[in-house]
């Protein structure tokens, strides 16, 4: 009976974790598609100014969250109605404090952004915390039994509606109110459906022992938040301030092209992997097996990605993007190769938090903090974009080689692969950044794609020959499909 129990809860967790990970890969991709959607119609600068909105409530949205909803589910009396209406009636007043924030520096901000005339889009985008904070958690406290769906719900389709309106909308205002317009429209339907799909009815309350819990919490996650602004959106946040919408907007684009993919990656990594690693944490030997295949596994997507970038992403920007954005191609390949570094790291981060150890992501974003202060000493002297692009790769590069050591260091595990891994994507790089640069590469895409798809097999050999556990399991795959076709 108790072995029936653990299959189905772990059948649950698995079902839940697949769940999870396709809906935030689908949120990503509908973003994508949305904001490719507003750029085909609108101007760069267009794009930069709502850029900018974005990257100011962000910042207010990150530096208040104090972890009121992942106490709700970590909590062992989170279901409780008592501590759930003091979660809510917090939550309210963020939203408040956030808008009221936004408004009174609505004109500061558009000065510092050199978009004066986006003052009004900034106080309308003050009703967004808002309308956030008066969502029904019972979508959150579903999650304490592995469900998932109302949570998914409430973020899906919302983002489905409004990509299907991205284009008609756009036509319509012309302007950076599009995405304004887009942005309430989605916050006014999540805040619907949370109401629609939840059990318990919606109730404020006030406990100041619970509210006191609530902030013991969550003051630490202040800190890491303003960690994950800066590793995240630092640079754009440079770039907005010492240069103009229309050059924020063509480093949006660069950000938004190479970002959603790795975070795609990045997010279904962390569901696939973590259950598995975390379930043989006590087998040492049997982890660092798992370690050194998974972190194979994501050095060749991660060579495929940054070197596809920088060989082909001049050409994907203007294809999908349009000529306004072809400038956007110019450093395209250096954050590619940000990301791509970015991509490996999740191996390492993951593993070290299926061990129960959260302080090497801590770690590993302070360390990409460094690649922030490089991107602002770049623009504090009048460098362009690219060096600005280059910042984020060294930023990312630190924050690999410090989870690399900080994951040995402190358990023993993982230094080889990682440095081997750093290699391989070090070897790729430097390959697709001397291609890039030679003319007869340059001459068509074809030609760019040939040698990238060369890159990638030399590269697999390489793989496959210092990882004898990736070996094996390829070799194991290809025997096993063999049978089947003779078997046919």
């Amino acid at each position: 009976m108790e072995q029936v129990a653990t299959s189905s809860l772990r059948g649950r967790i698995l079902r839940g974790g697949a769940l999870l990970g396709v809906s935030q890969g689908a949120c990503q991709g509908l973003r994508f598609v949305r904001n490719l959607i507003c750029a085909r119609i609108l101007c760069p600068e267009d794009f930069g100014i709502a850029a900018t909105c974005a990257l100011a409530t962000t910042l207010l949205e990150m530096v208040t969250d104090l972890g009121l909803e992942r106490m709700l589910v970590q909590d062992k009396q989170g279901d409780d109605d008592r501590l759930g209406a003091t979660a809510q009636l917090l939550l309210v007043l963020r939203g408040f404090l956030i808008a009221a924030v936004l408004f009174a520096l609505a004109g500061p901000l558009a000065v510092w952004f050199k978009a004066p005339q986006a003052v009004s889009a900034f106080r309308v985008m003050a009703v967004l915390p808002i309308l956030g904070g008066f969502v029904h958690r019972d979508t959150i406290r579903f999650q304490r039994e592995l469900r998932f769906g109302p949570w998914v719900t409430c973020r899906v389709l919302p983002d489905v509606a409004i990509t299907l309106a991205a284009w008609p909308v756009a036509l319509w205002m012309k302007n950076y109110w599009a995405f304004v317009v887009l942005e309430l429209v989605r916050n006014v339907l999540a805040l619907a459906l949370s109401h629609v799909v939840s059990d318990r009815s919606y109730r404020l309350g006030w406990d100041r022992a619970i509210a006191w819990r609530f902030i013991s919490f969550g003051w630490p996650l202040l800190l890491n938040g303003l960690l994950m602004y800066g590793a995240l959106q630092g640079d754009r946040v440079v770039v907005g301030l010492a240069s103009t919408p229309v050059e924020l907007g063509l480093y949006s684009i660069g950000v938004m092209l190479a970002l959603t993919p790795s975070m795609m990656v990045g997010t279904m990594a962390t569901q696939l992997l973590l259950p598995v690693l975390a379930r043989v944490q006590d087998d040492s030997r049997e982890f660092a097996r798992i370690h050194r295949f998974c972190l194979a596994g994501l050095t060749a997507l991660a060579v495929a990605f940054g070197s596809g970038l920088v060989l082909v992403g001049p050409w994907l920007v203007g294809v999908l993007y349009g000529e306004r954005y072809v400038a956007a191609g110019a450093i395209i390949g250096w954050l590619g190769a940000a990301q791509a570094a970015r991509i490996i790291r999740v191996g390492t981060t993951v593993s070290a938090l299926a061990l129960g150890d959260t302080r090497n992501s801590l770690f590993s974003n302070t360390l990409r903090l460094s690649g922030l202060g490089l991107a602002a000493a770049f623009a504090a002297v009048g460098c362009d974009l690219r060096e600005i692009a280059m910042a984020a790769f060294v930023g990312e590069s630190l924050a690999l080689v410090g989870s690399v050591i900080f994951l040995w260091w402190r358990h023993g595990i993982g230094l080889t692969v990682g440095l081997q891994s750093m290699a391989v994507l070090g070897i790729a790089l430097a390959f697709a950044g001397t291609a890039a640069n030679m003319e007869f590469v340059n001459s068509s895409v074809l030609t760019s794609a040939s040698a990238l798809l060369l890159l990638c097999v030399v590269l697999s050999i390489v793989l496959l020959s210092i990882s004898e556990d990736l070996r094996t399991t390829c070799w194991e795959k290809w025997a096993t499909s063999l049978r089947a076709v003779r078997g046919r």
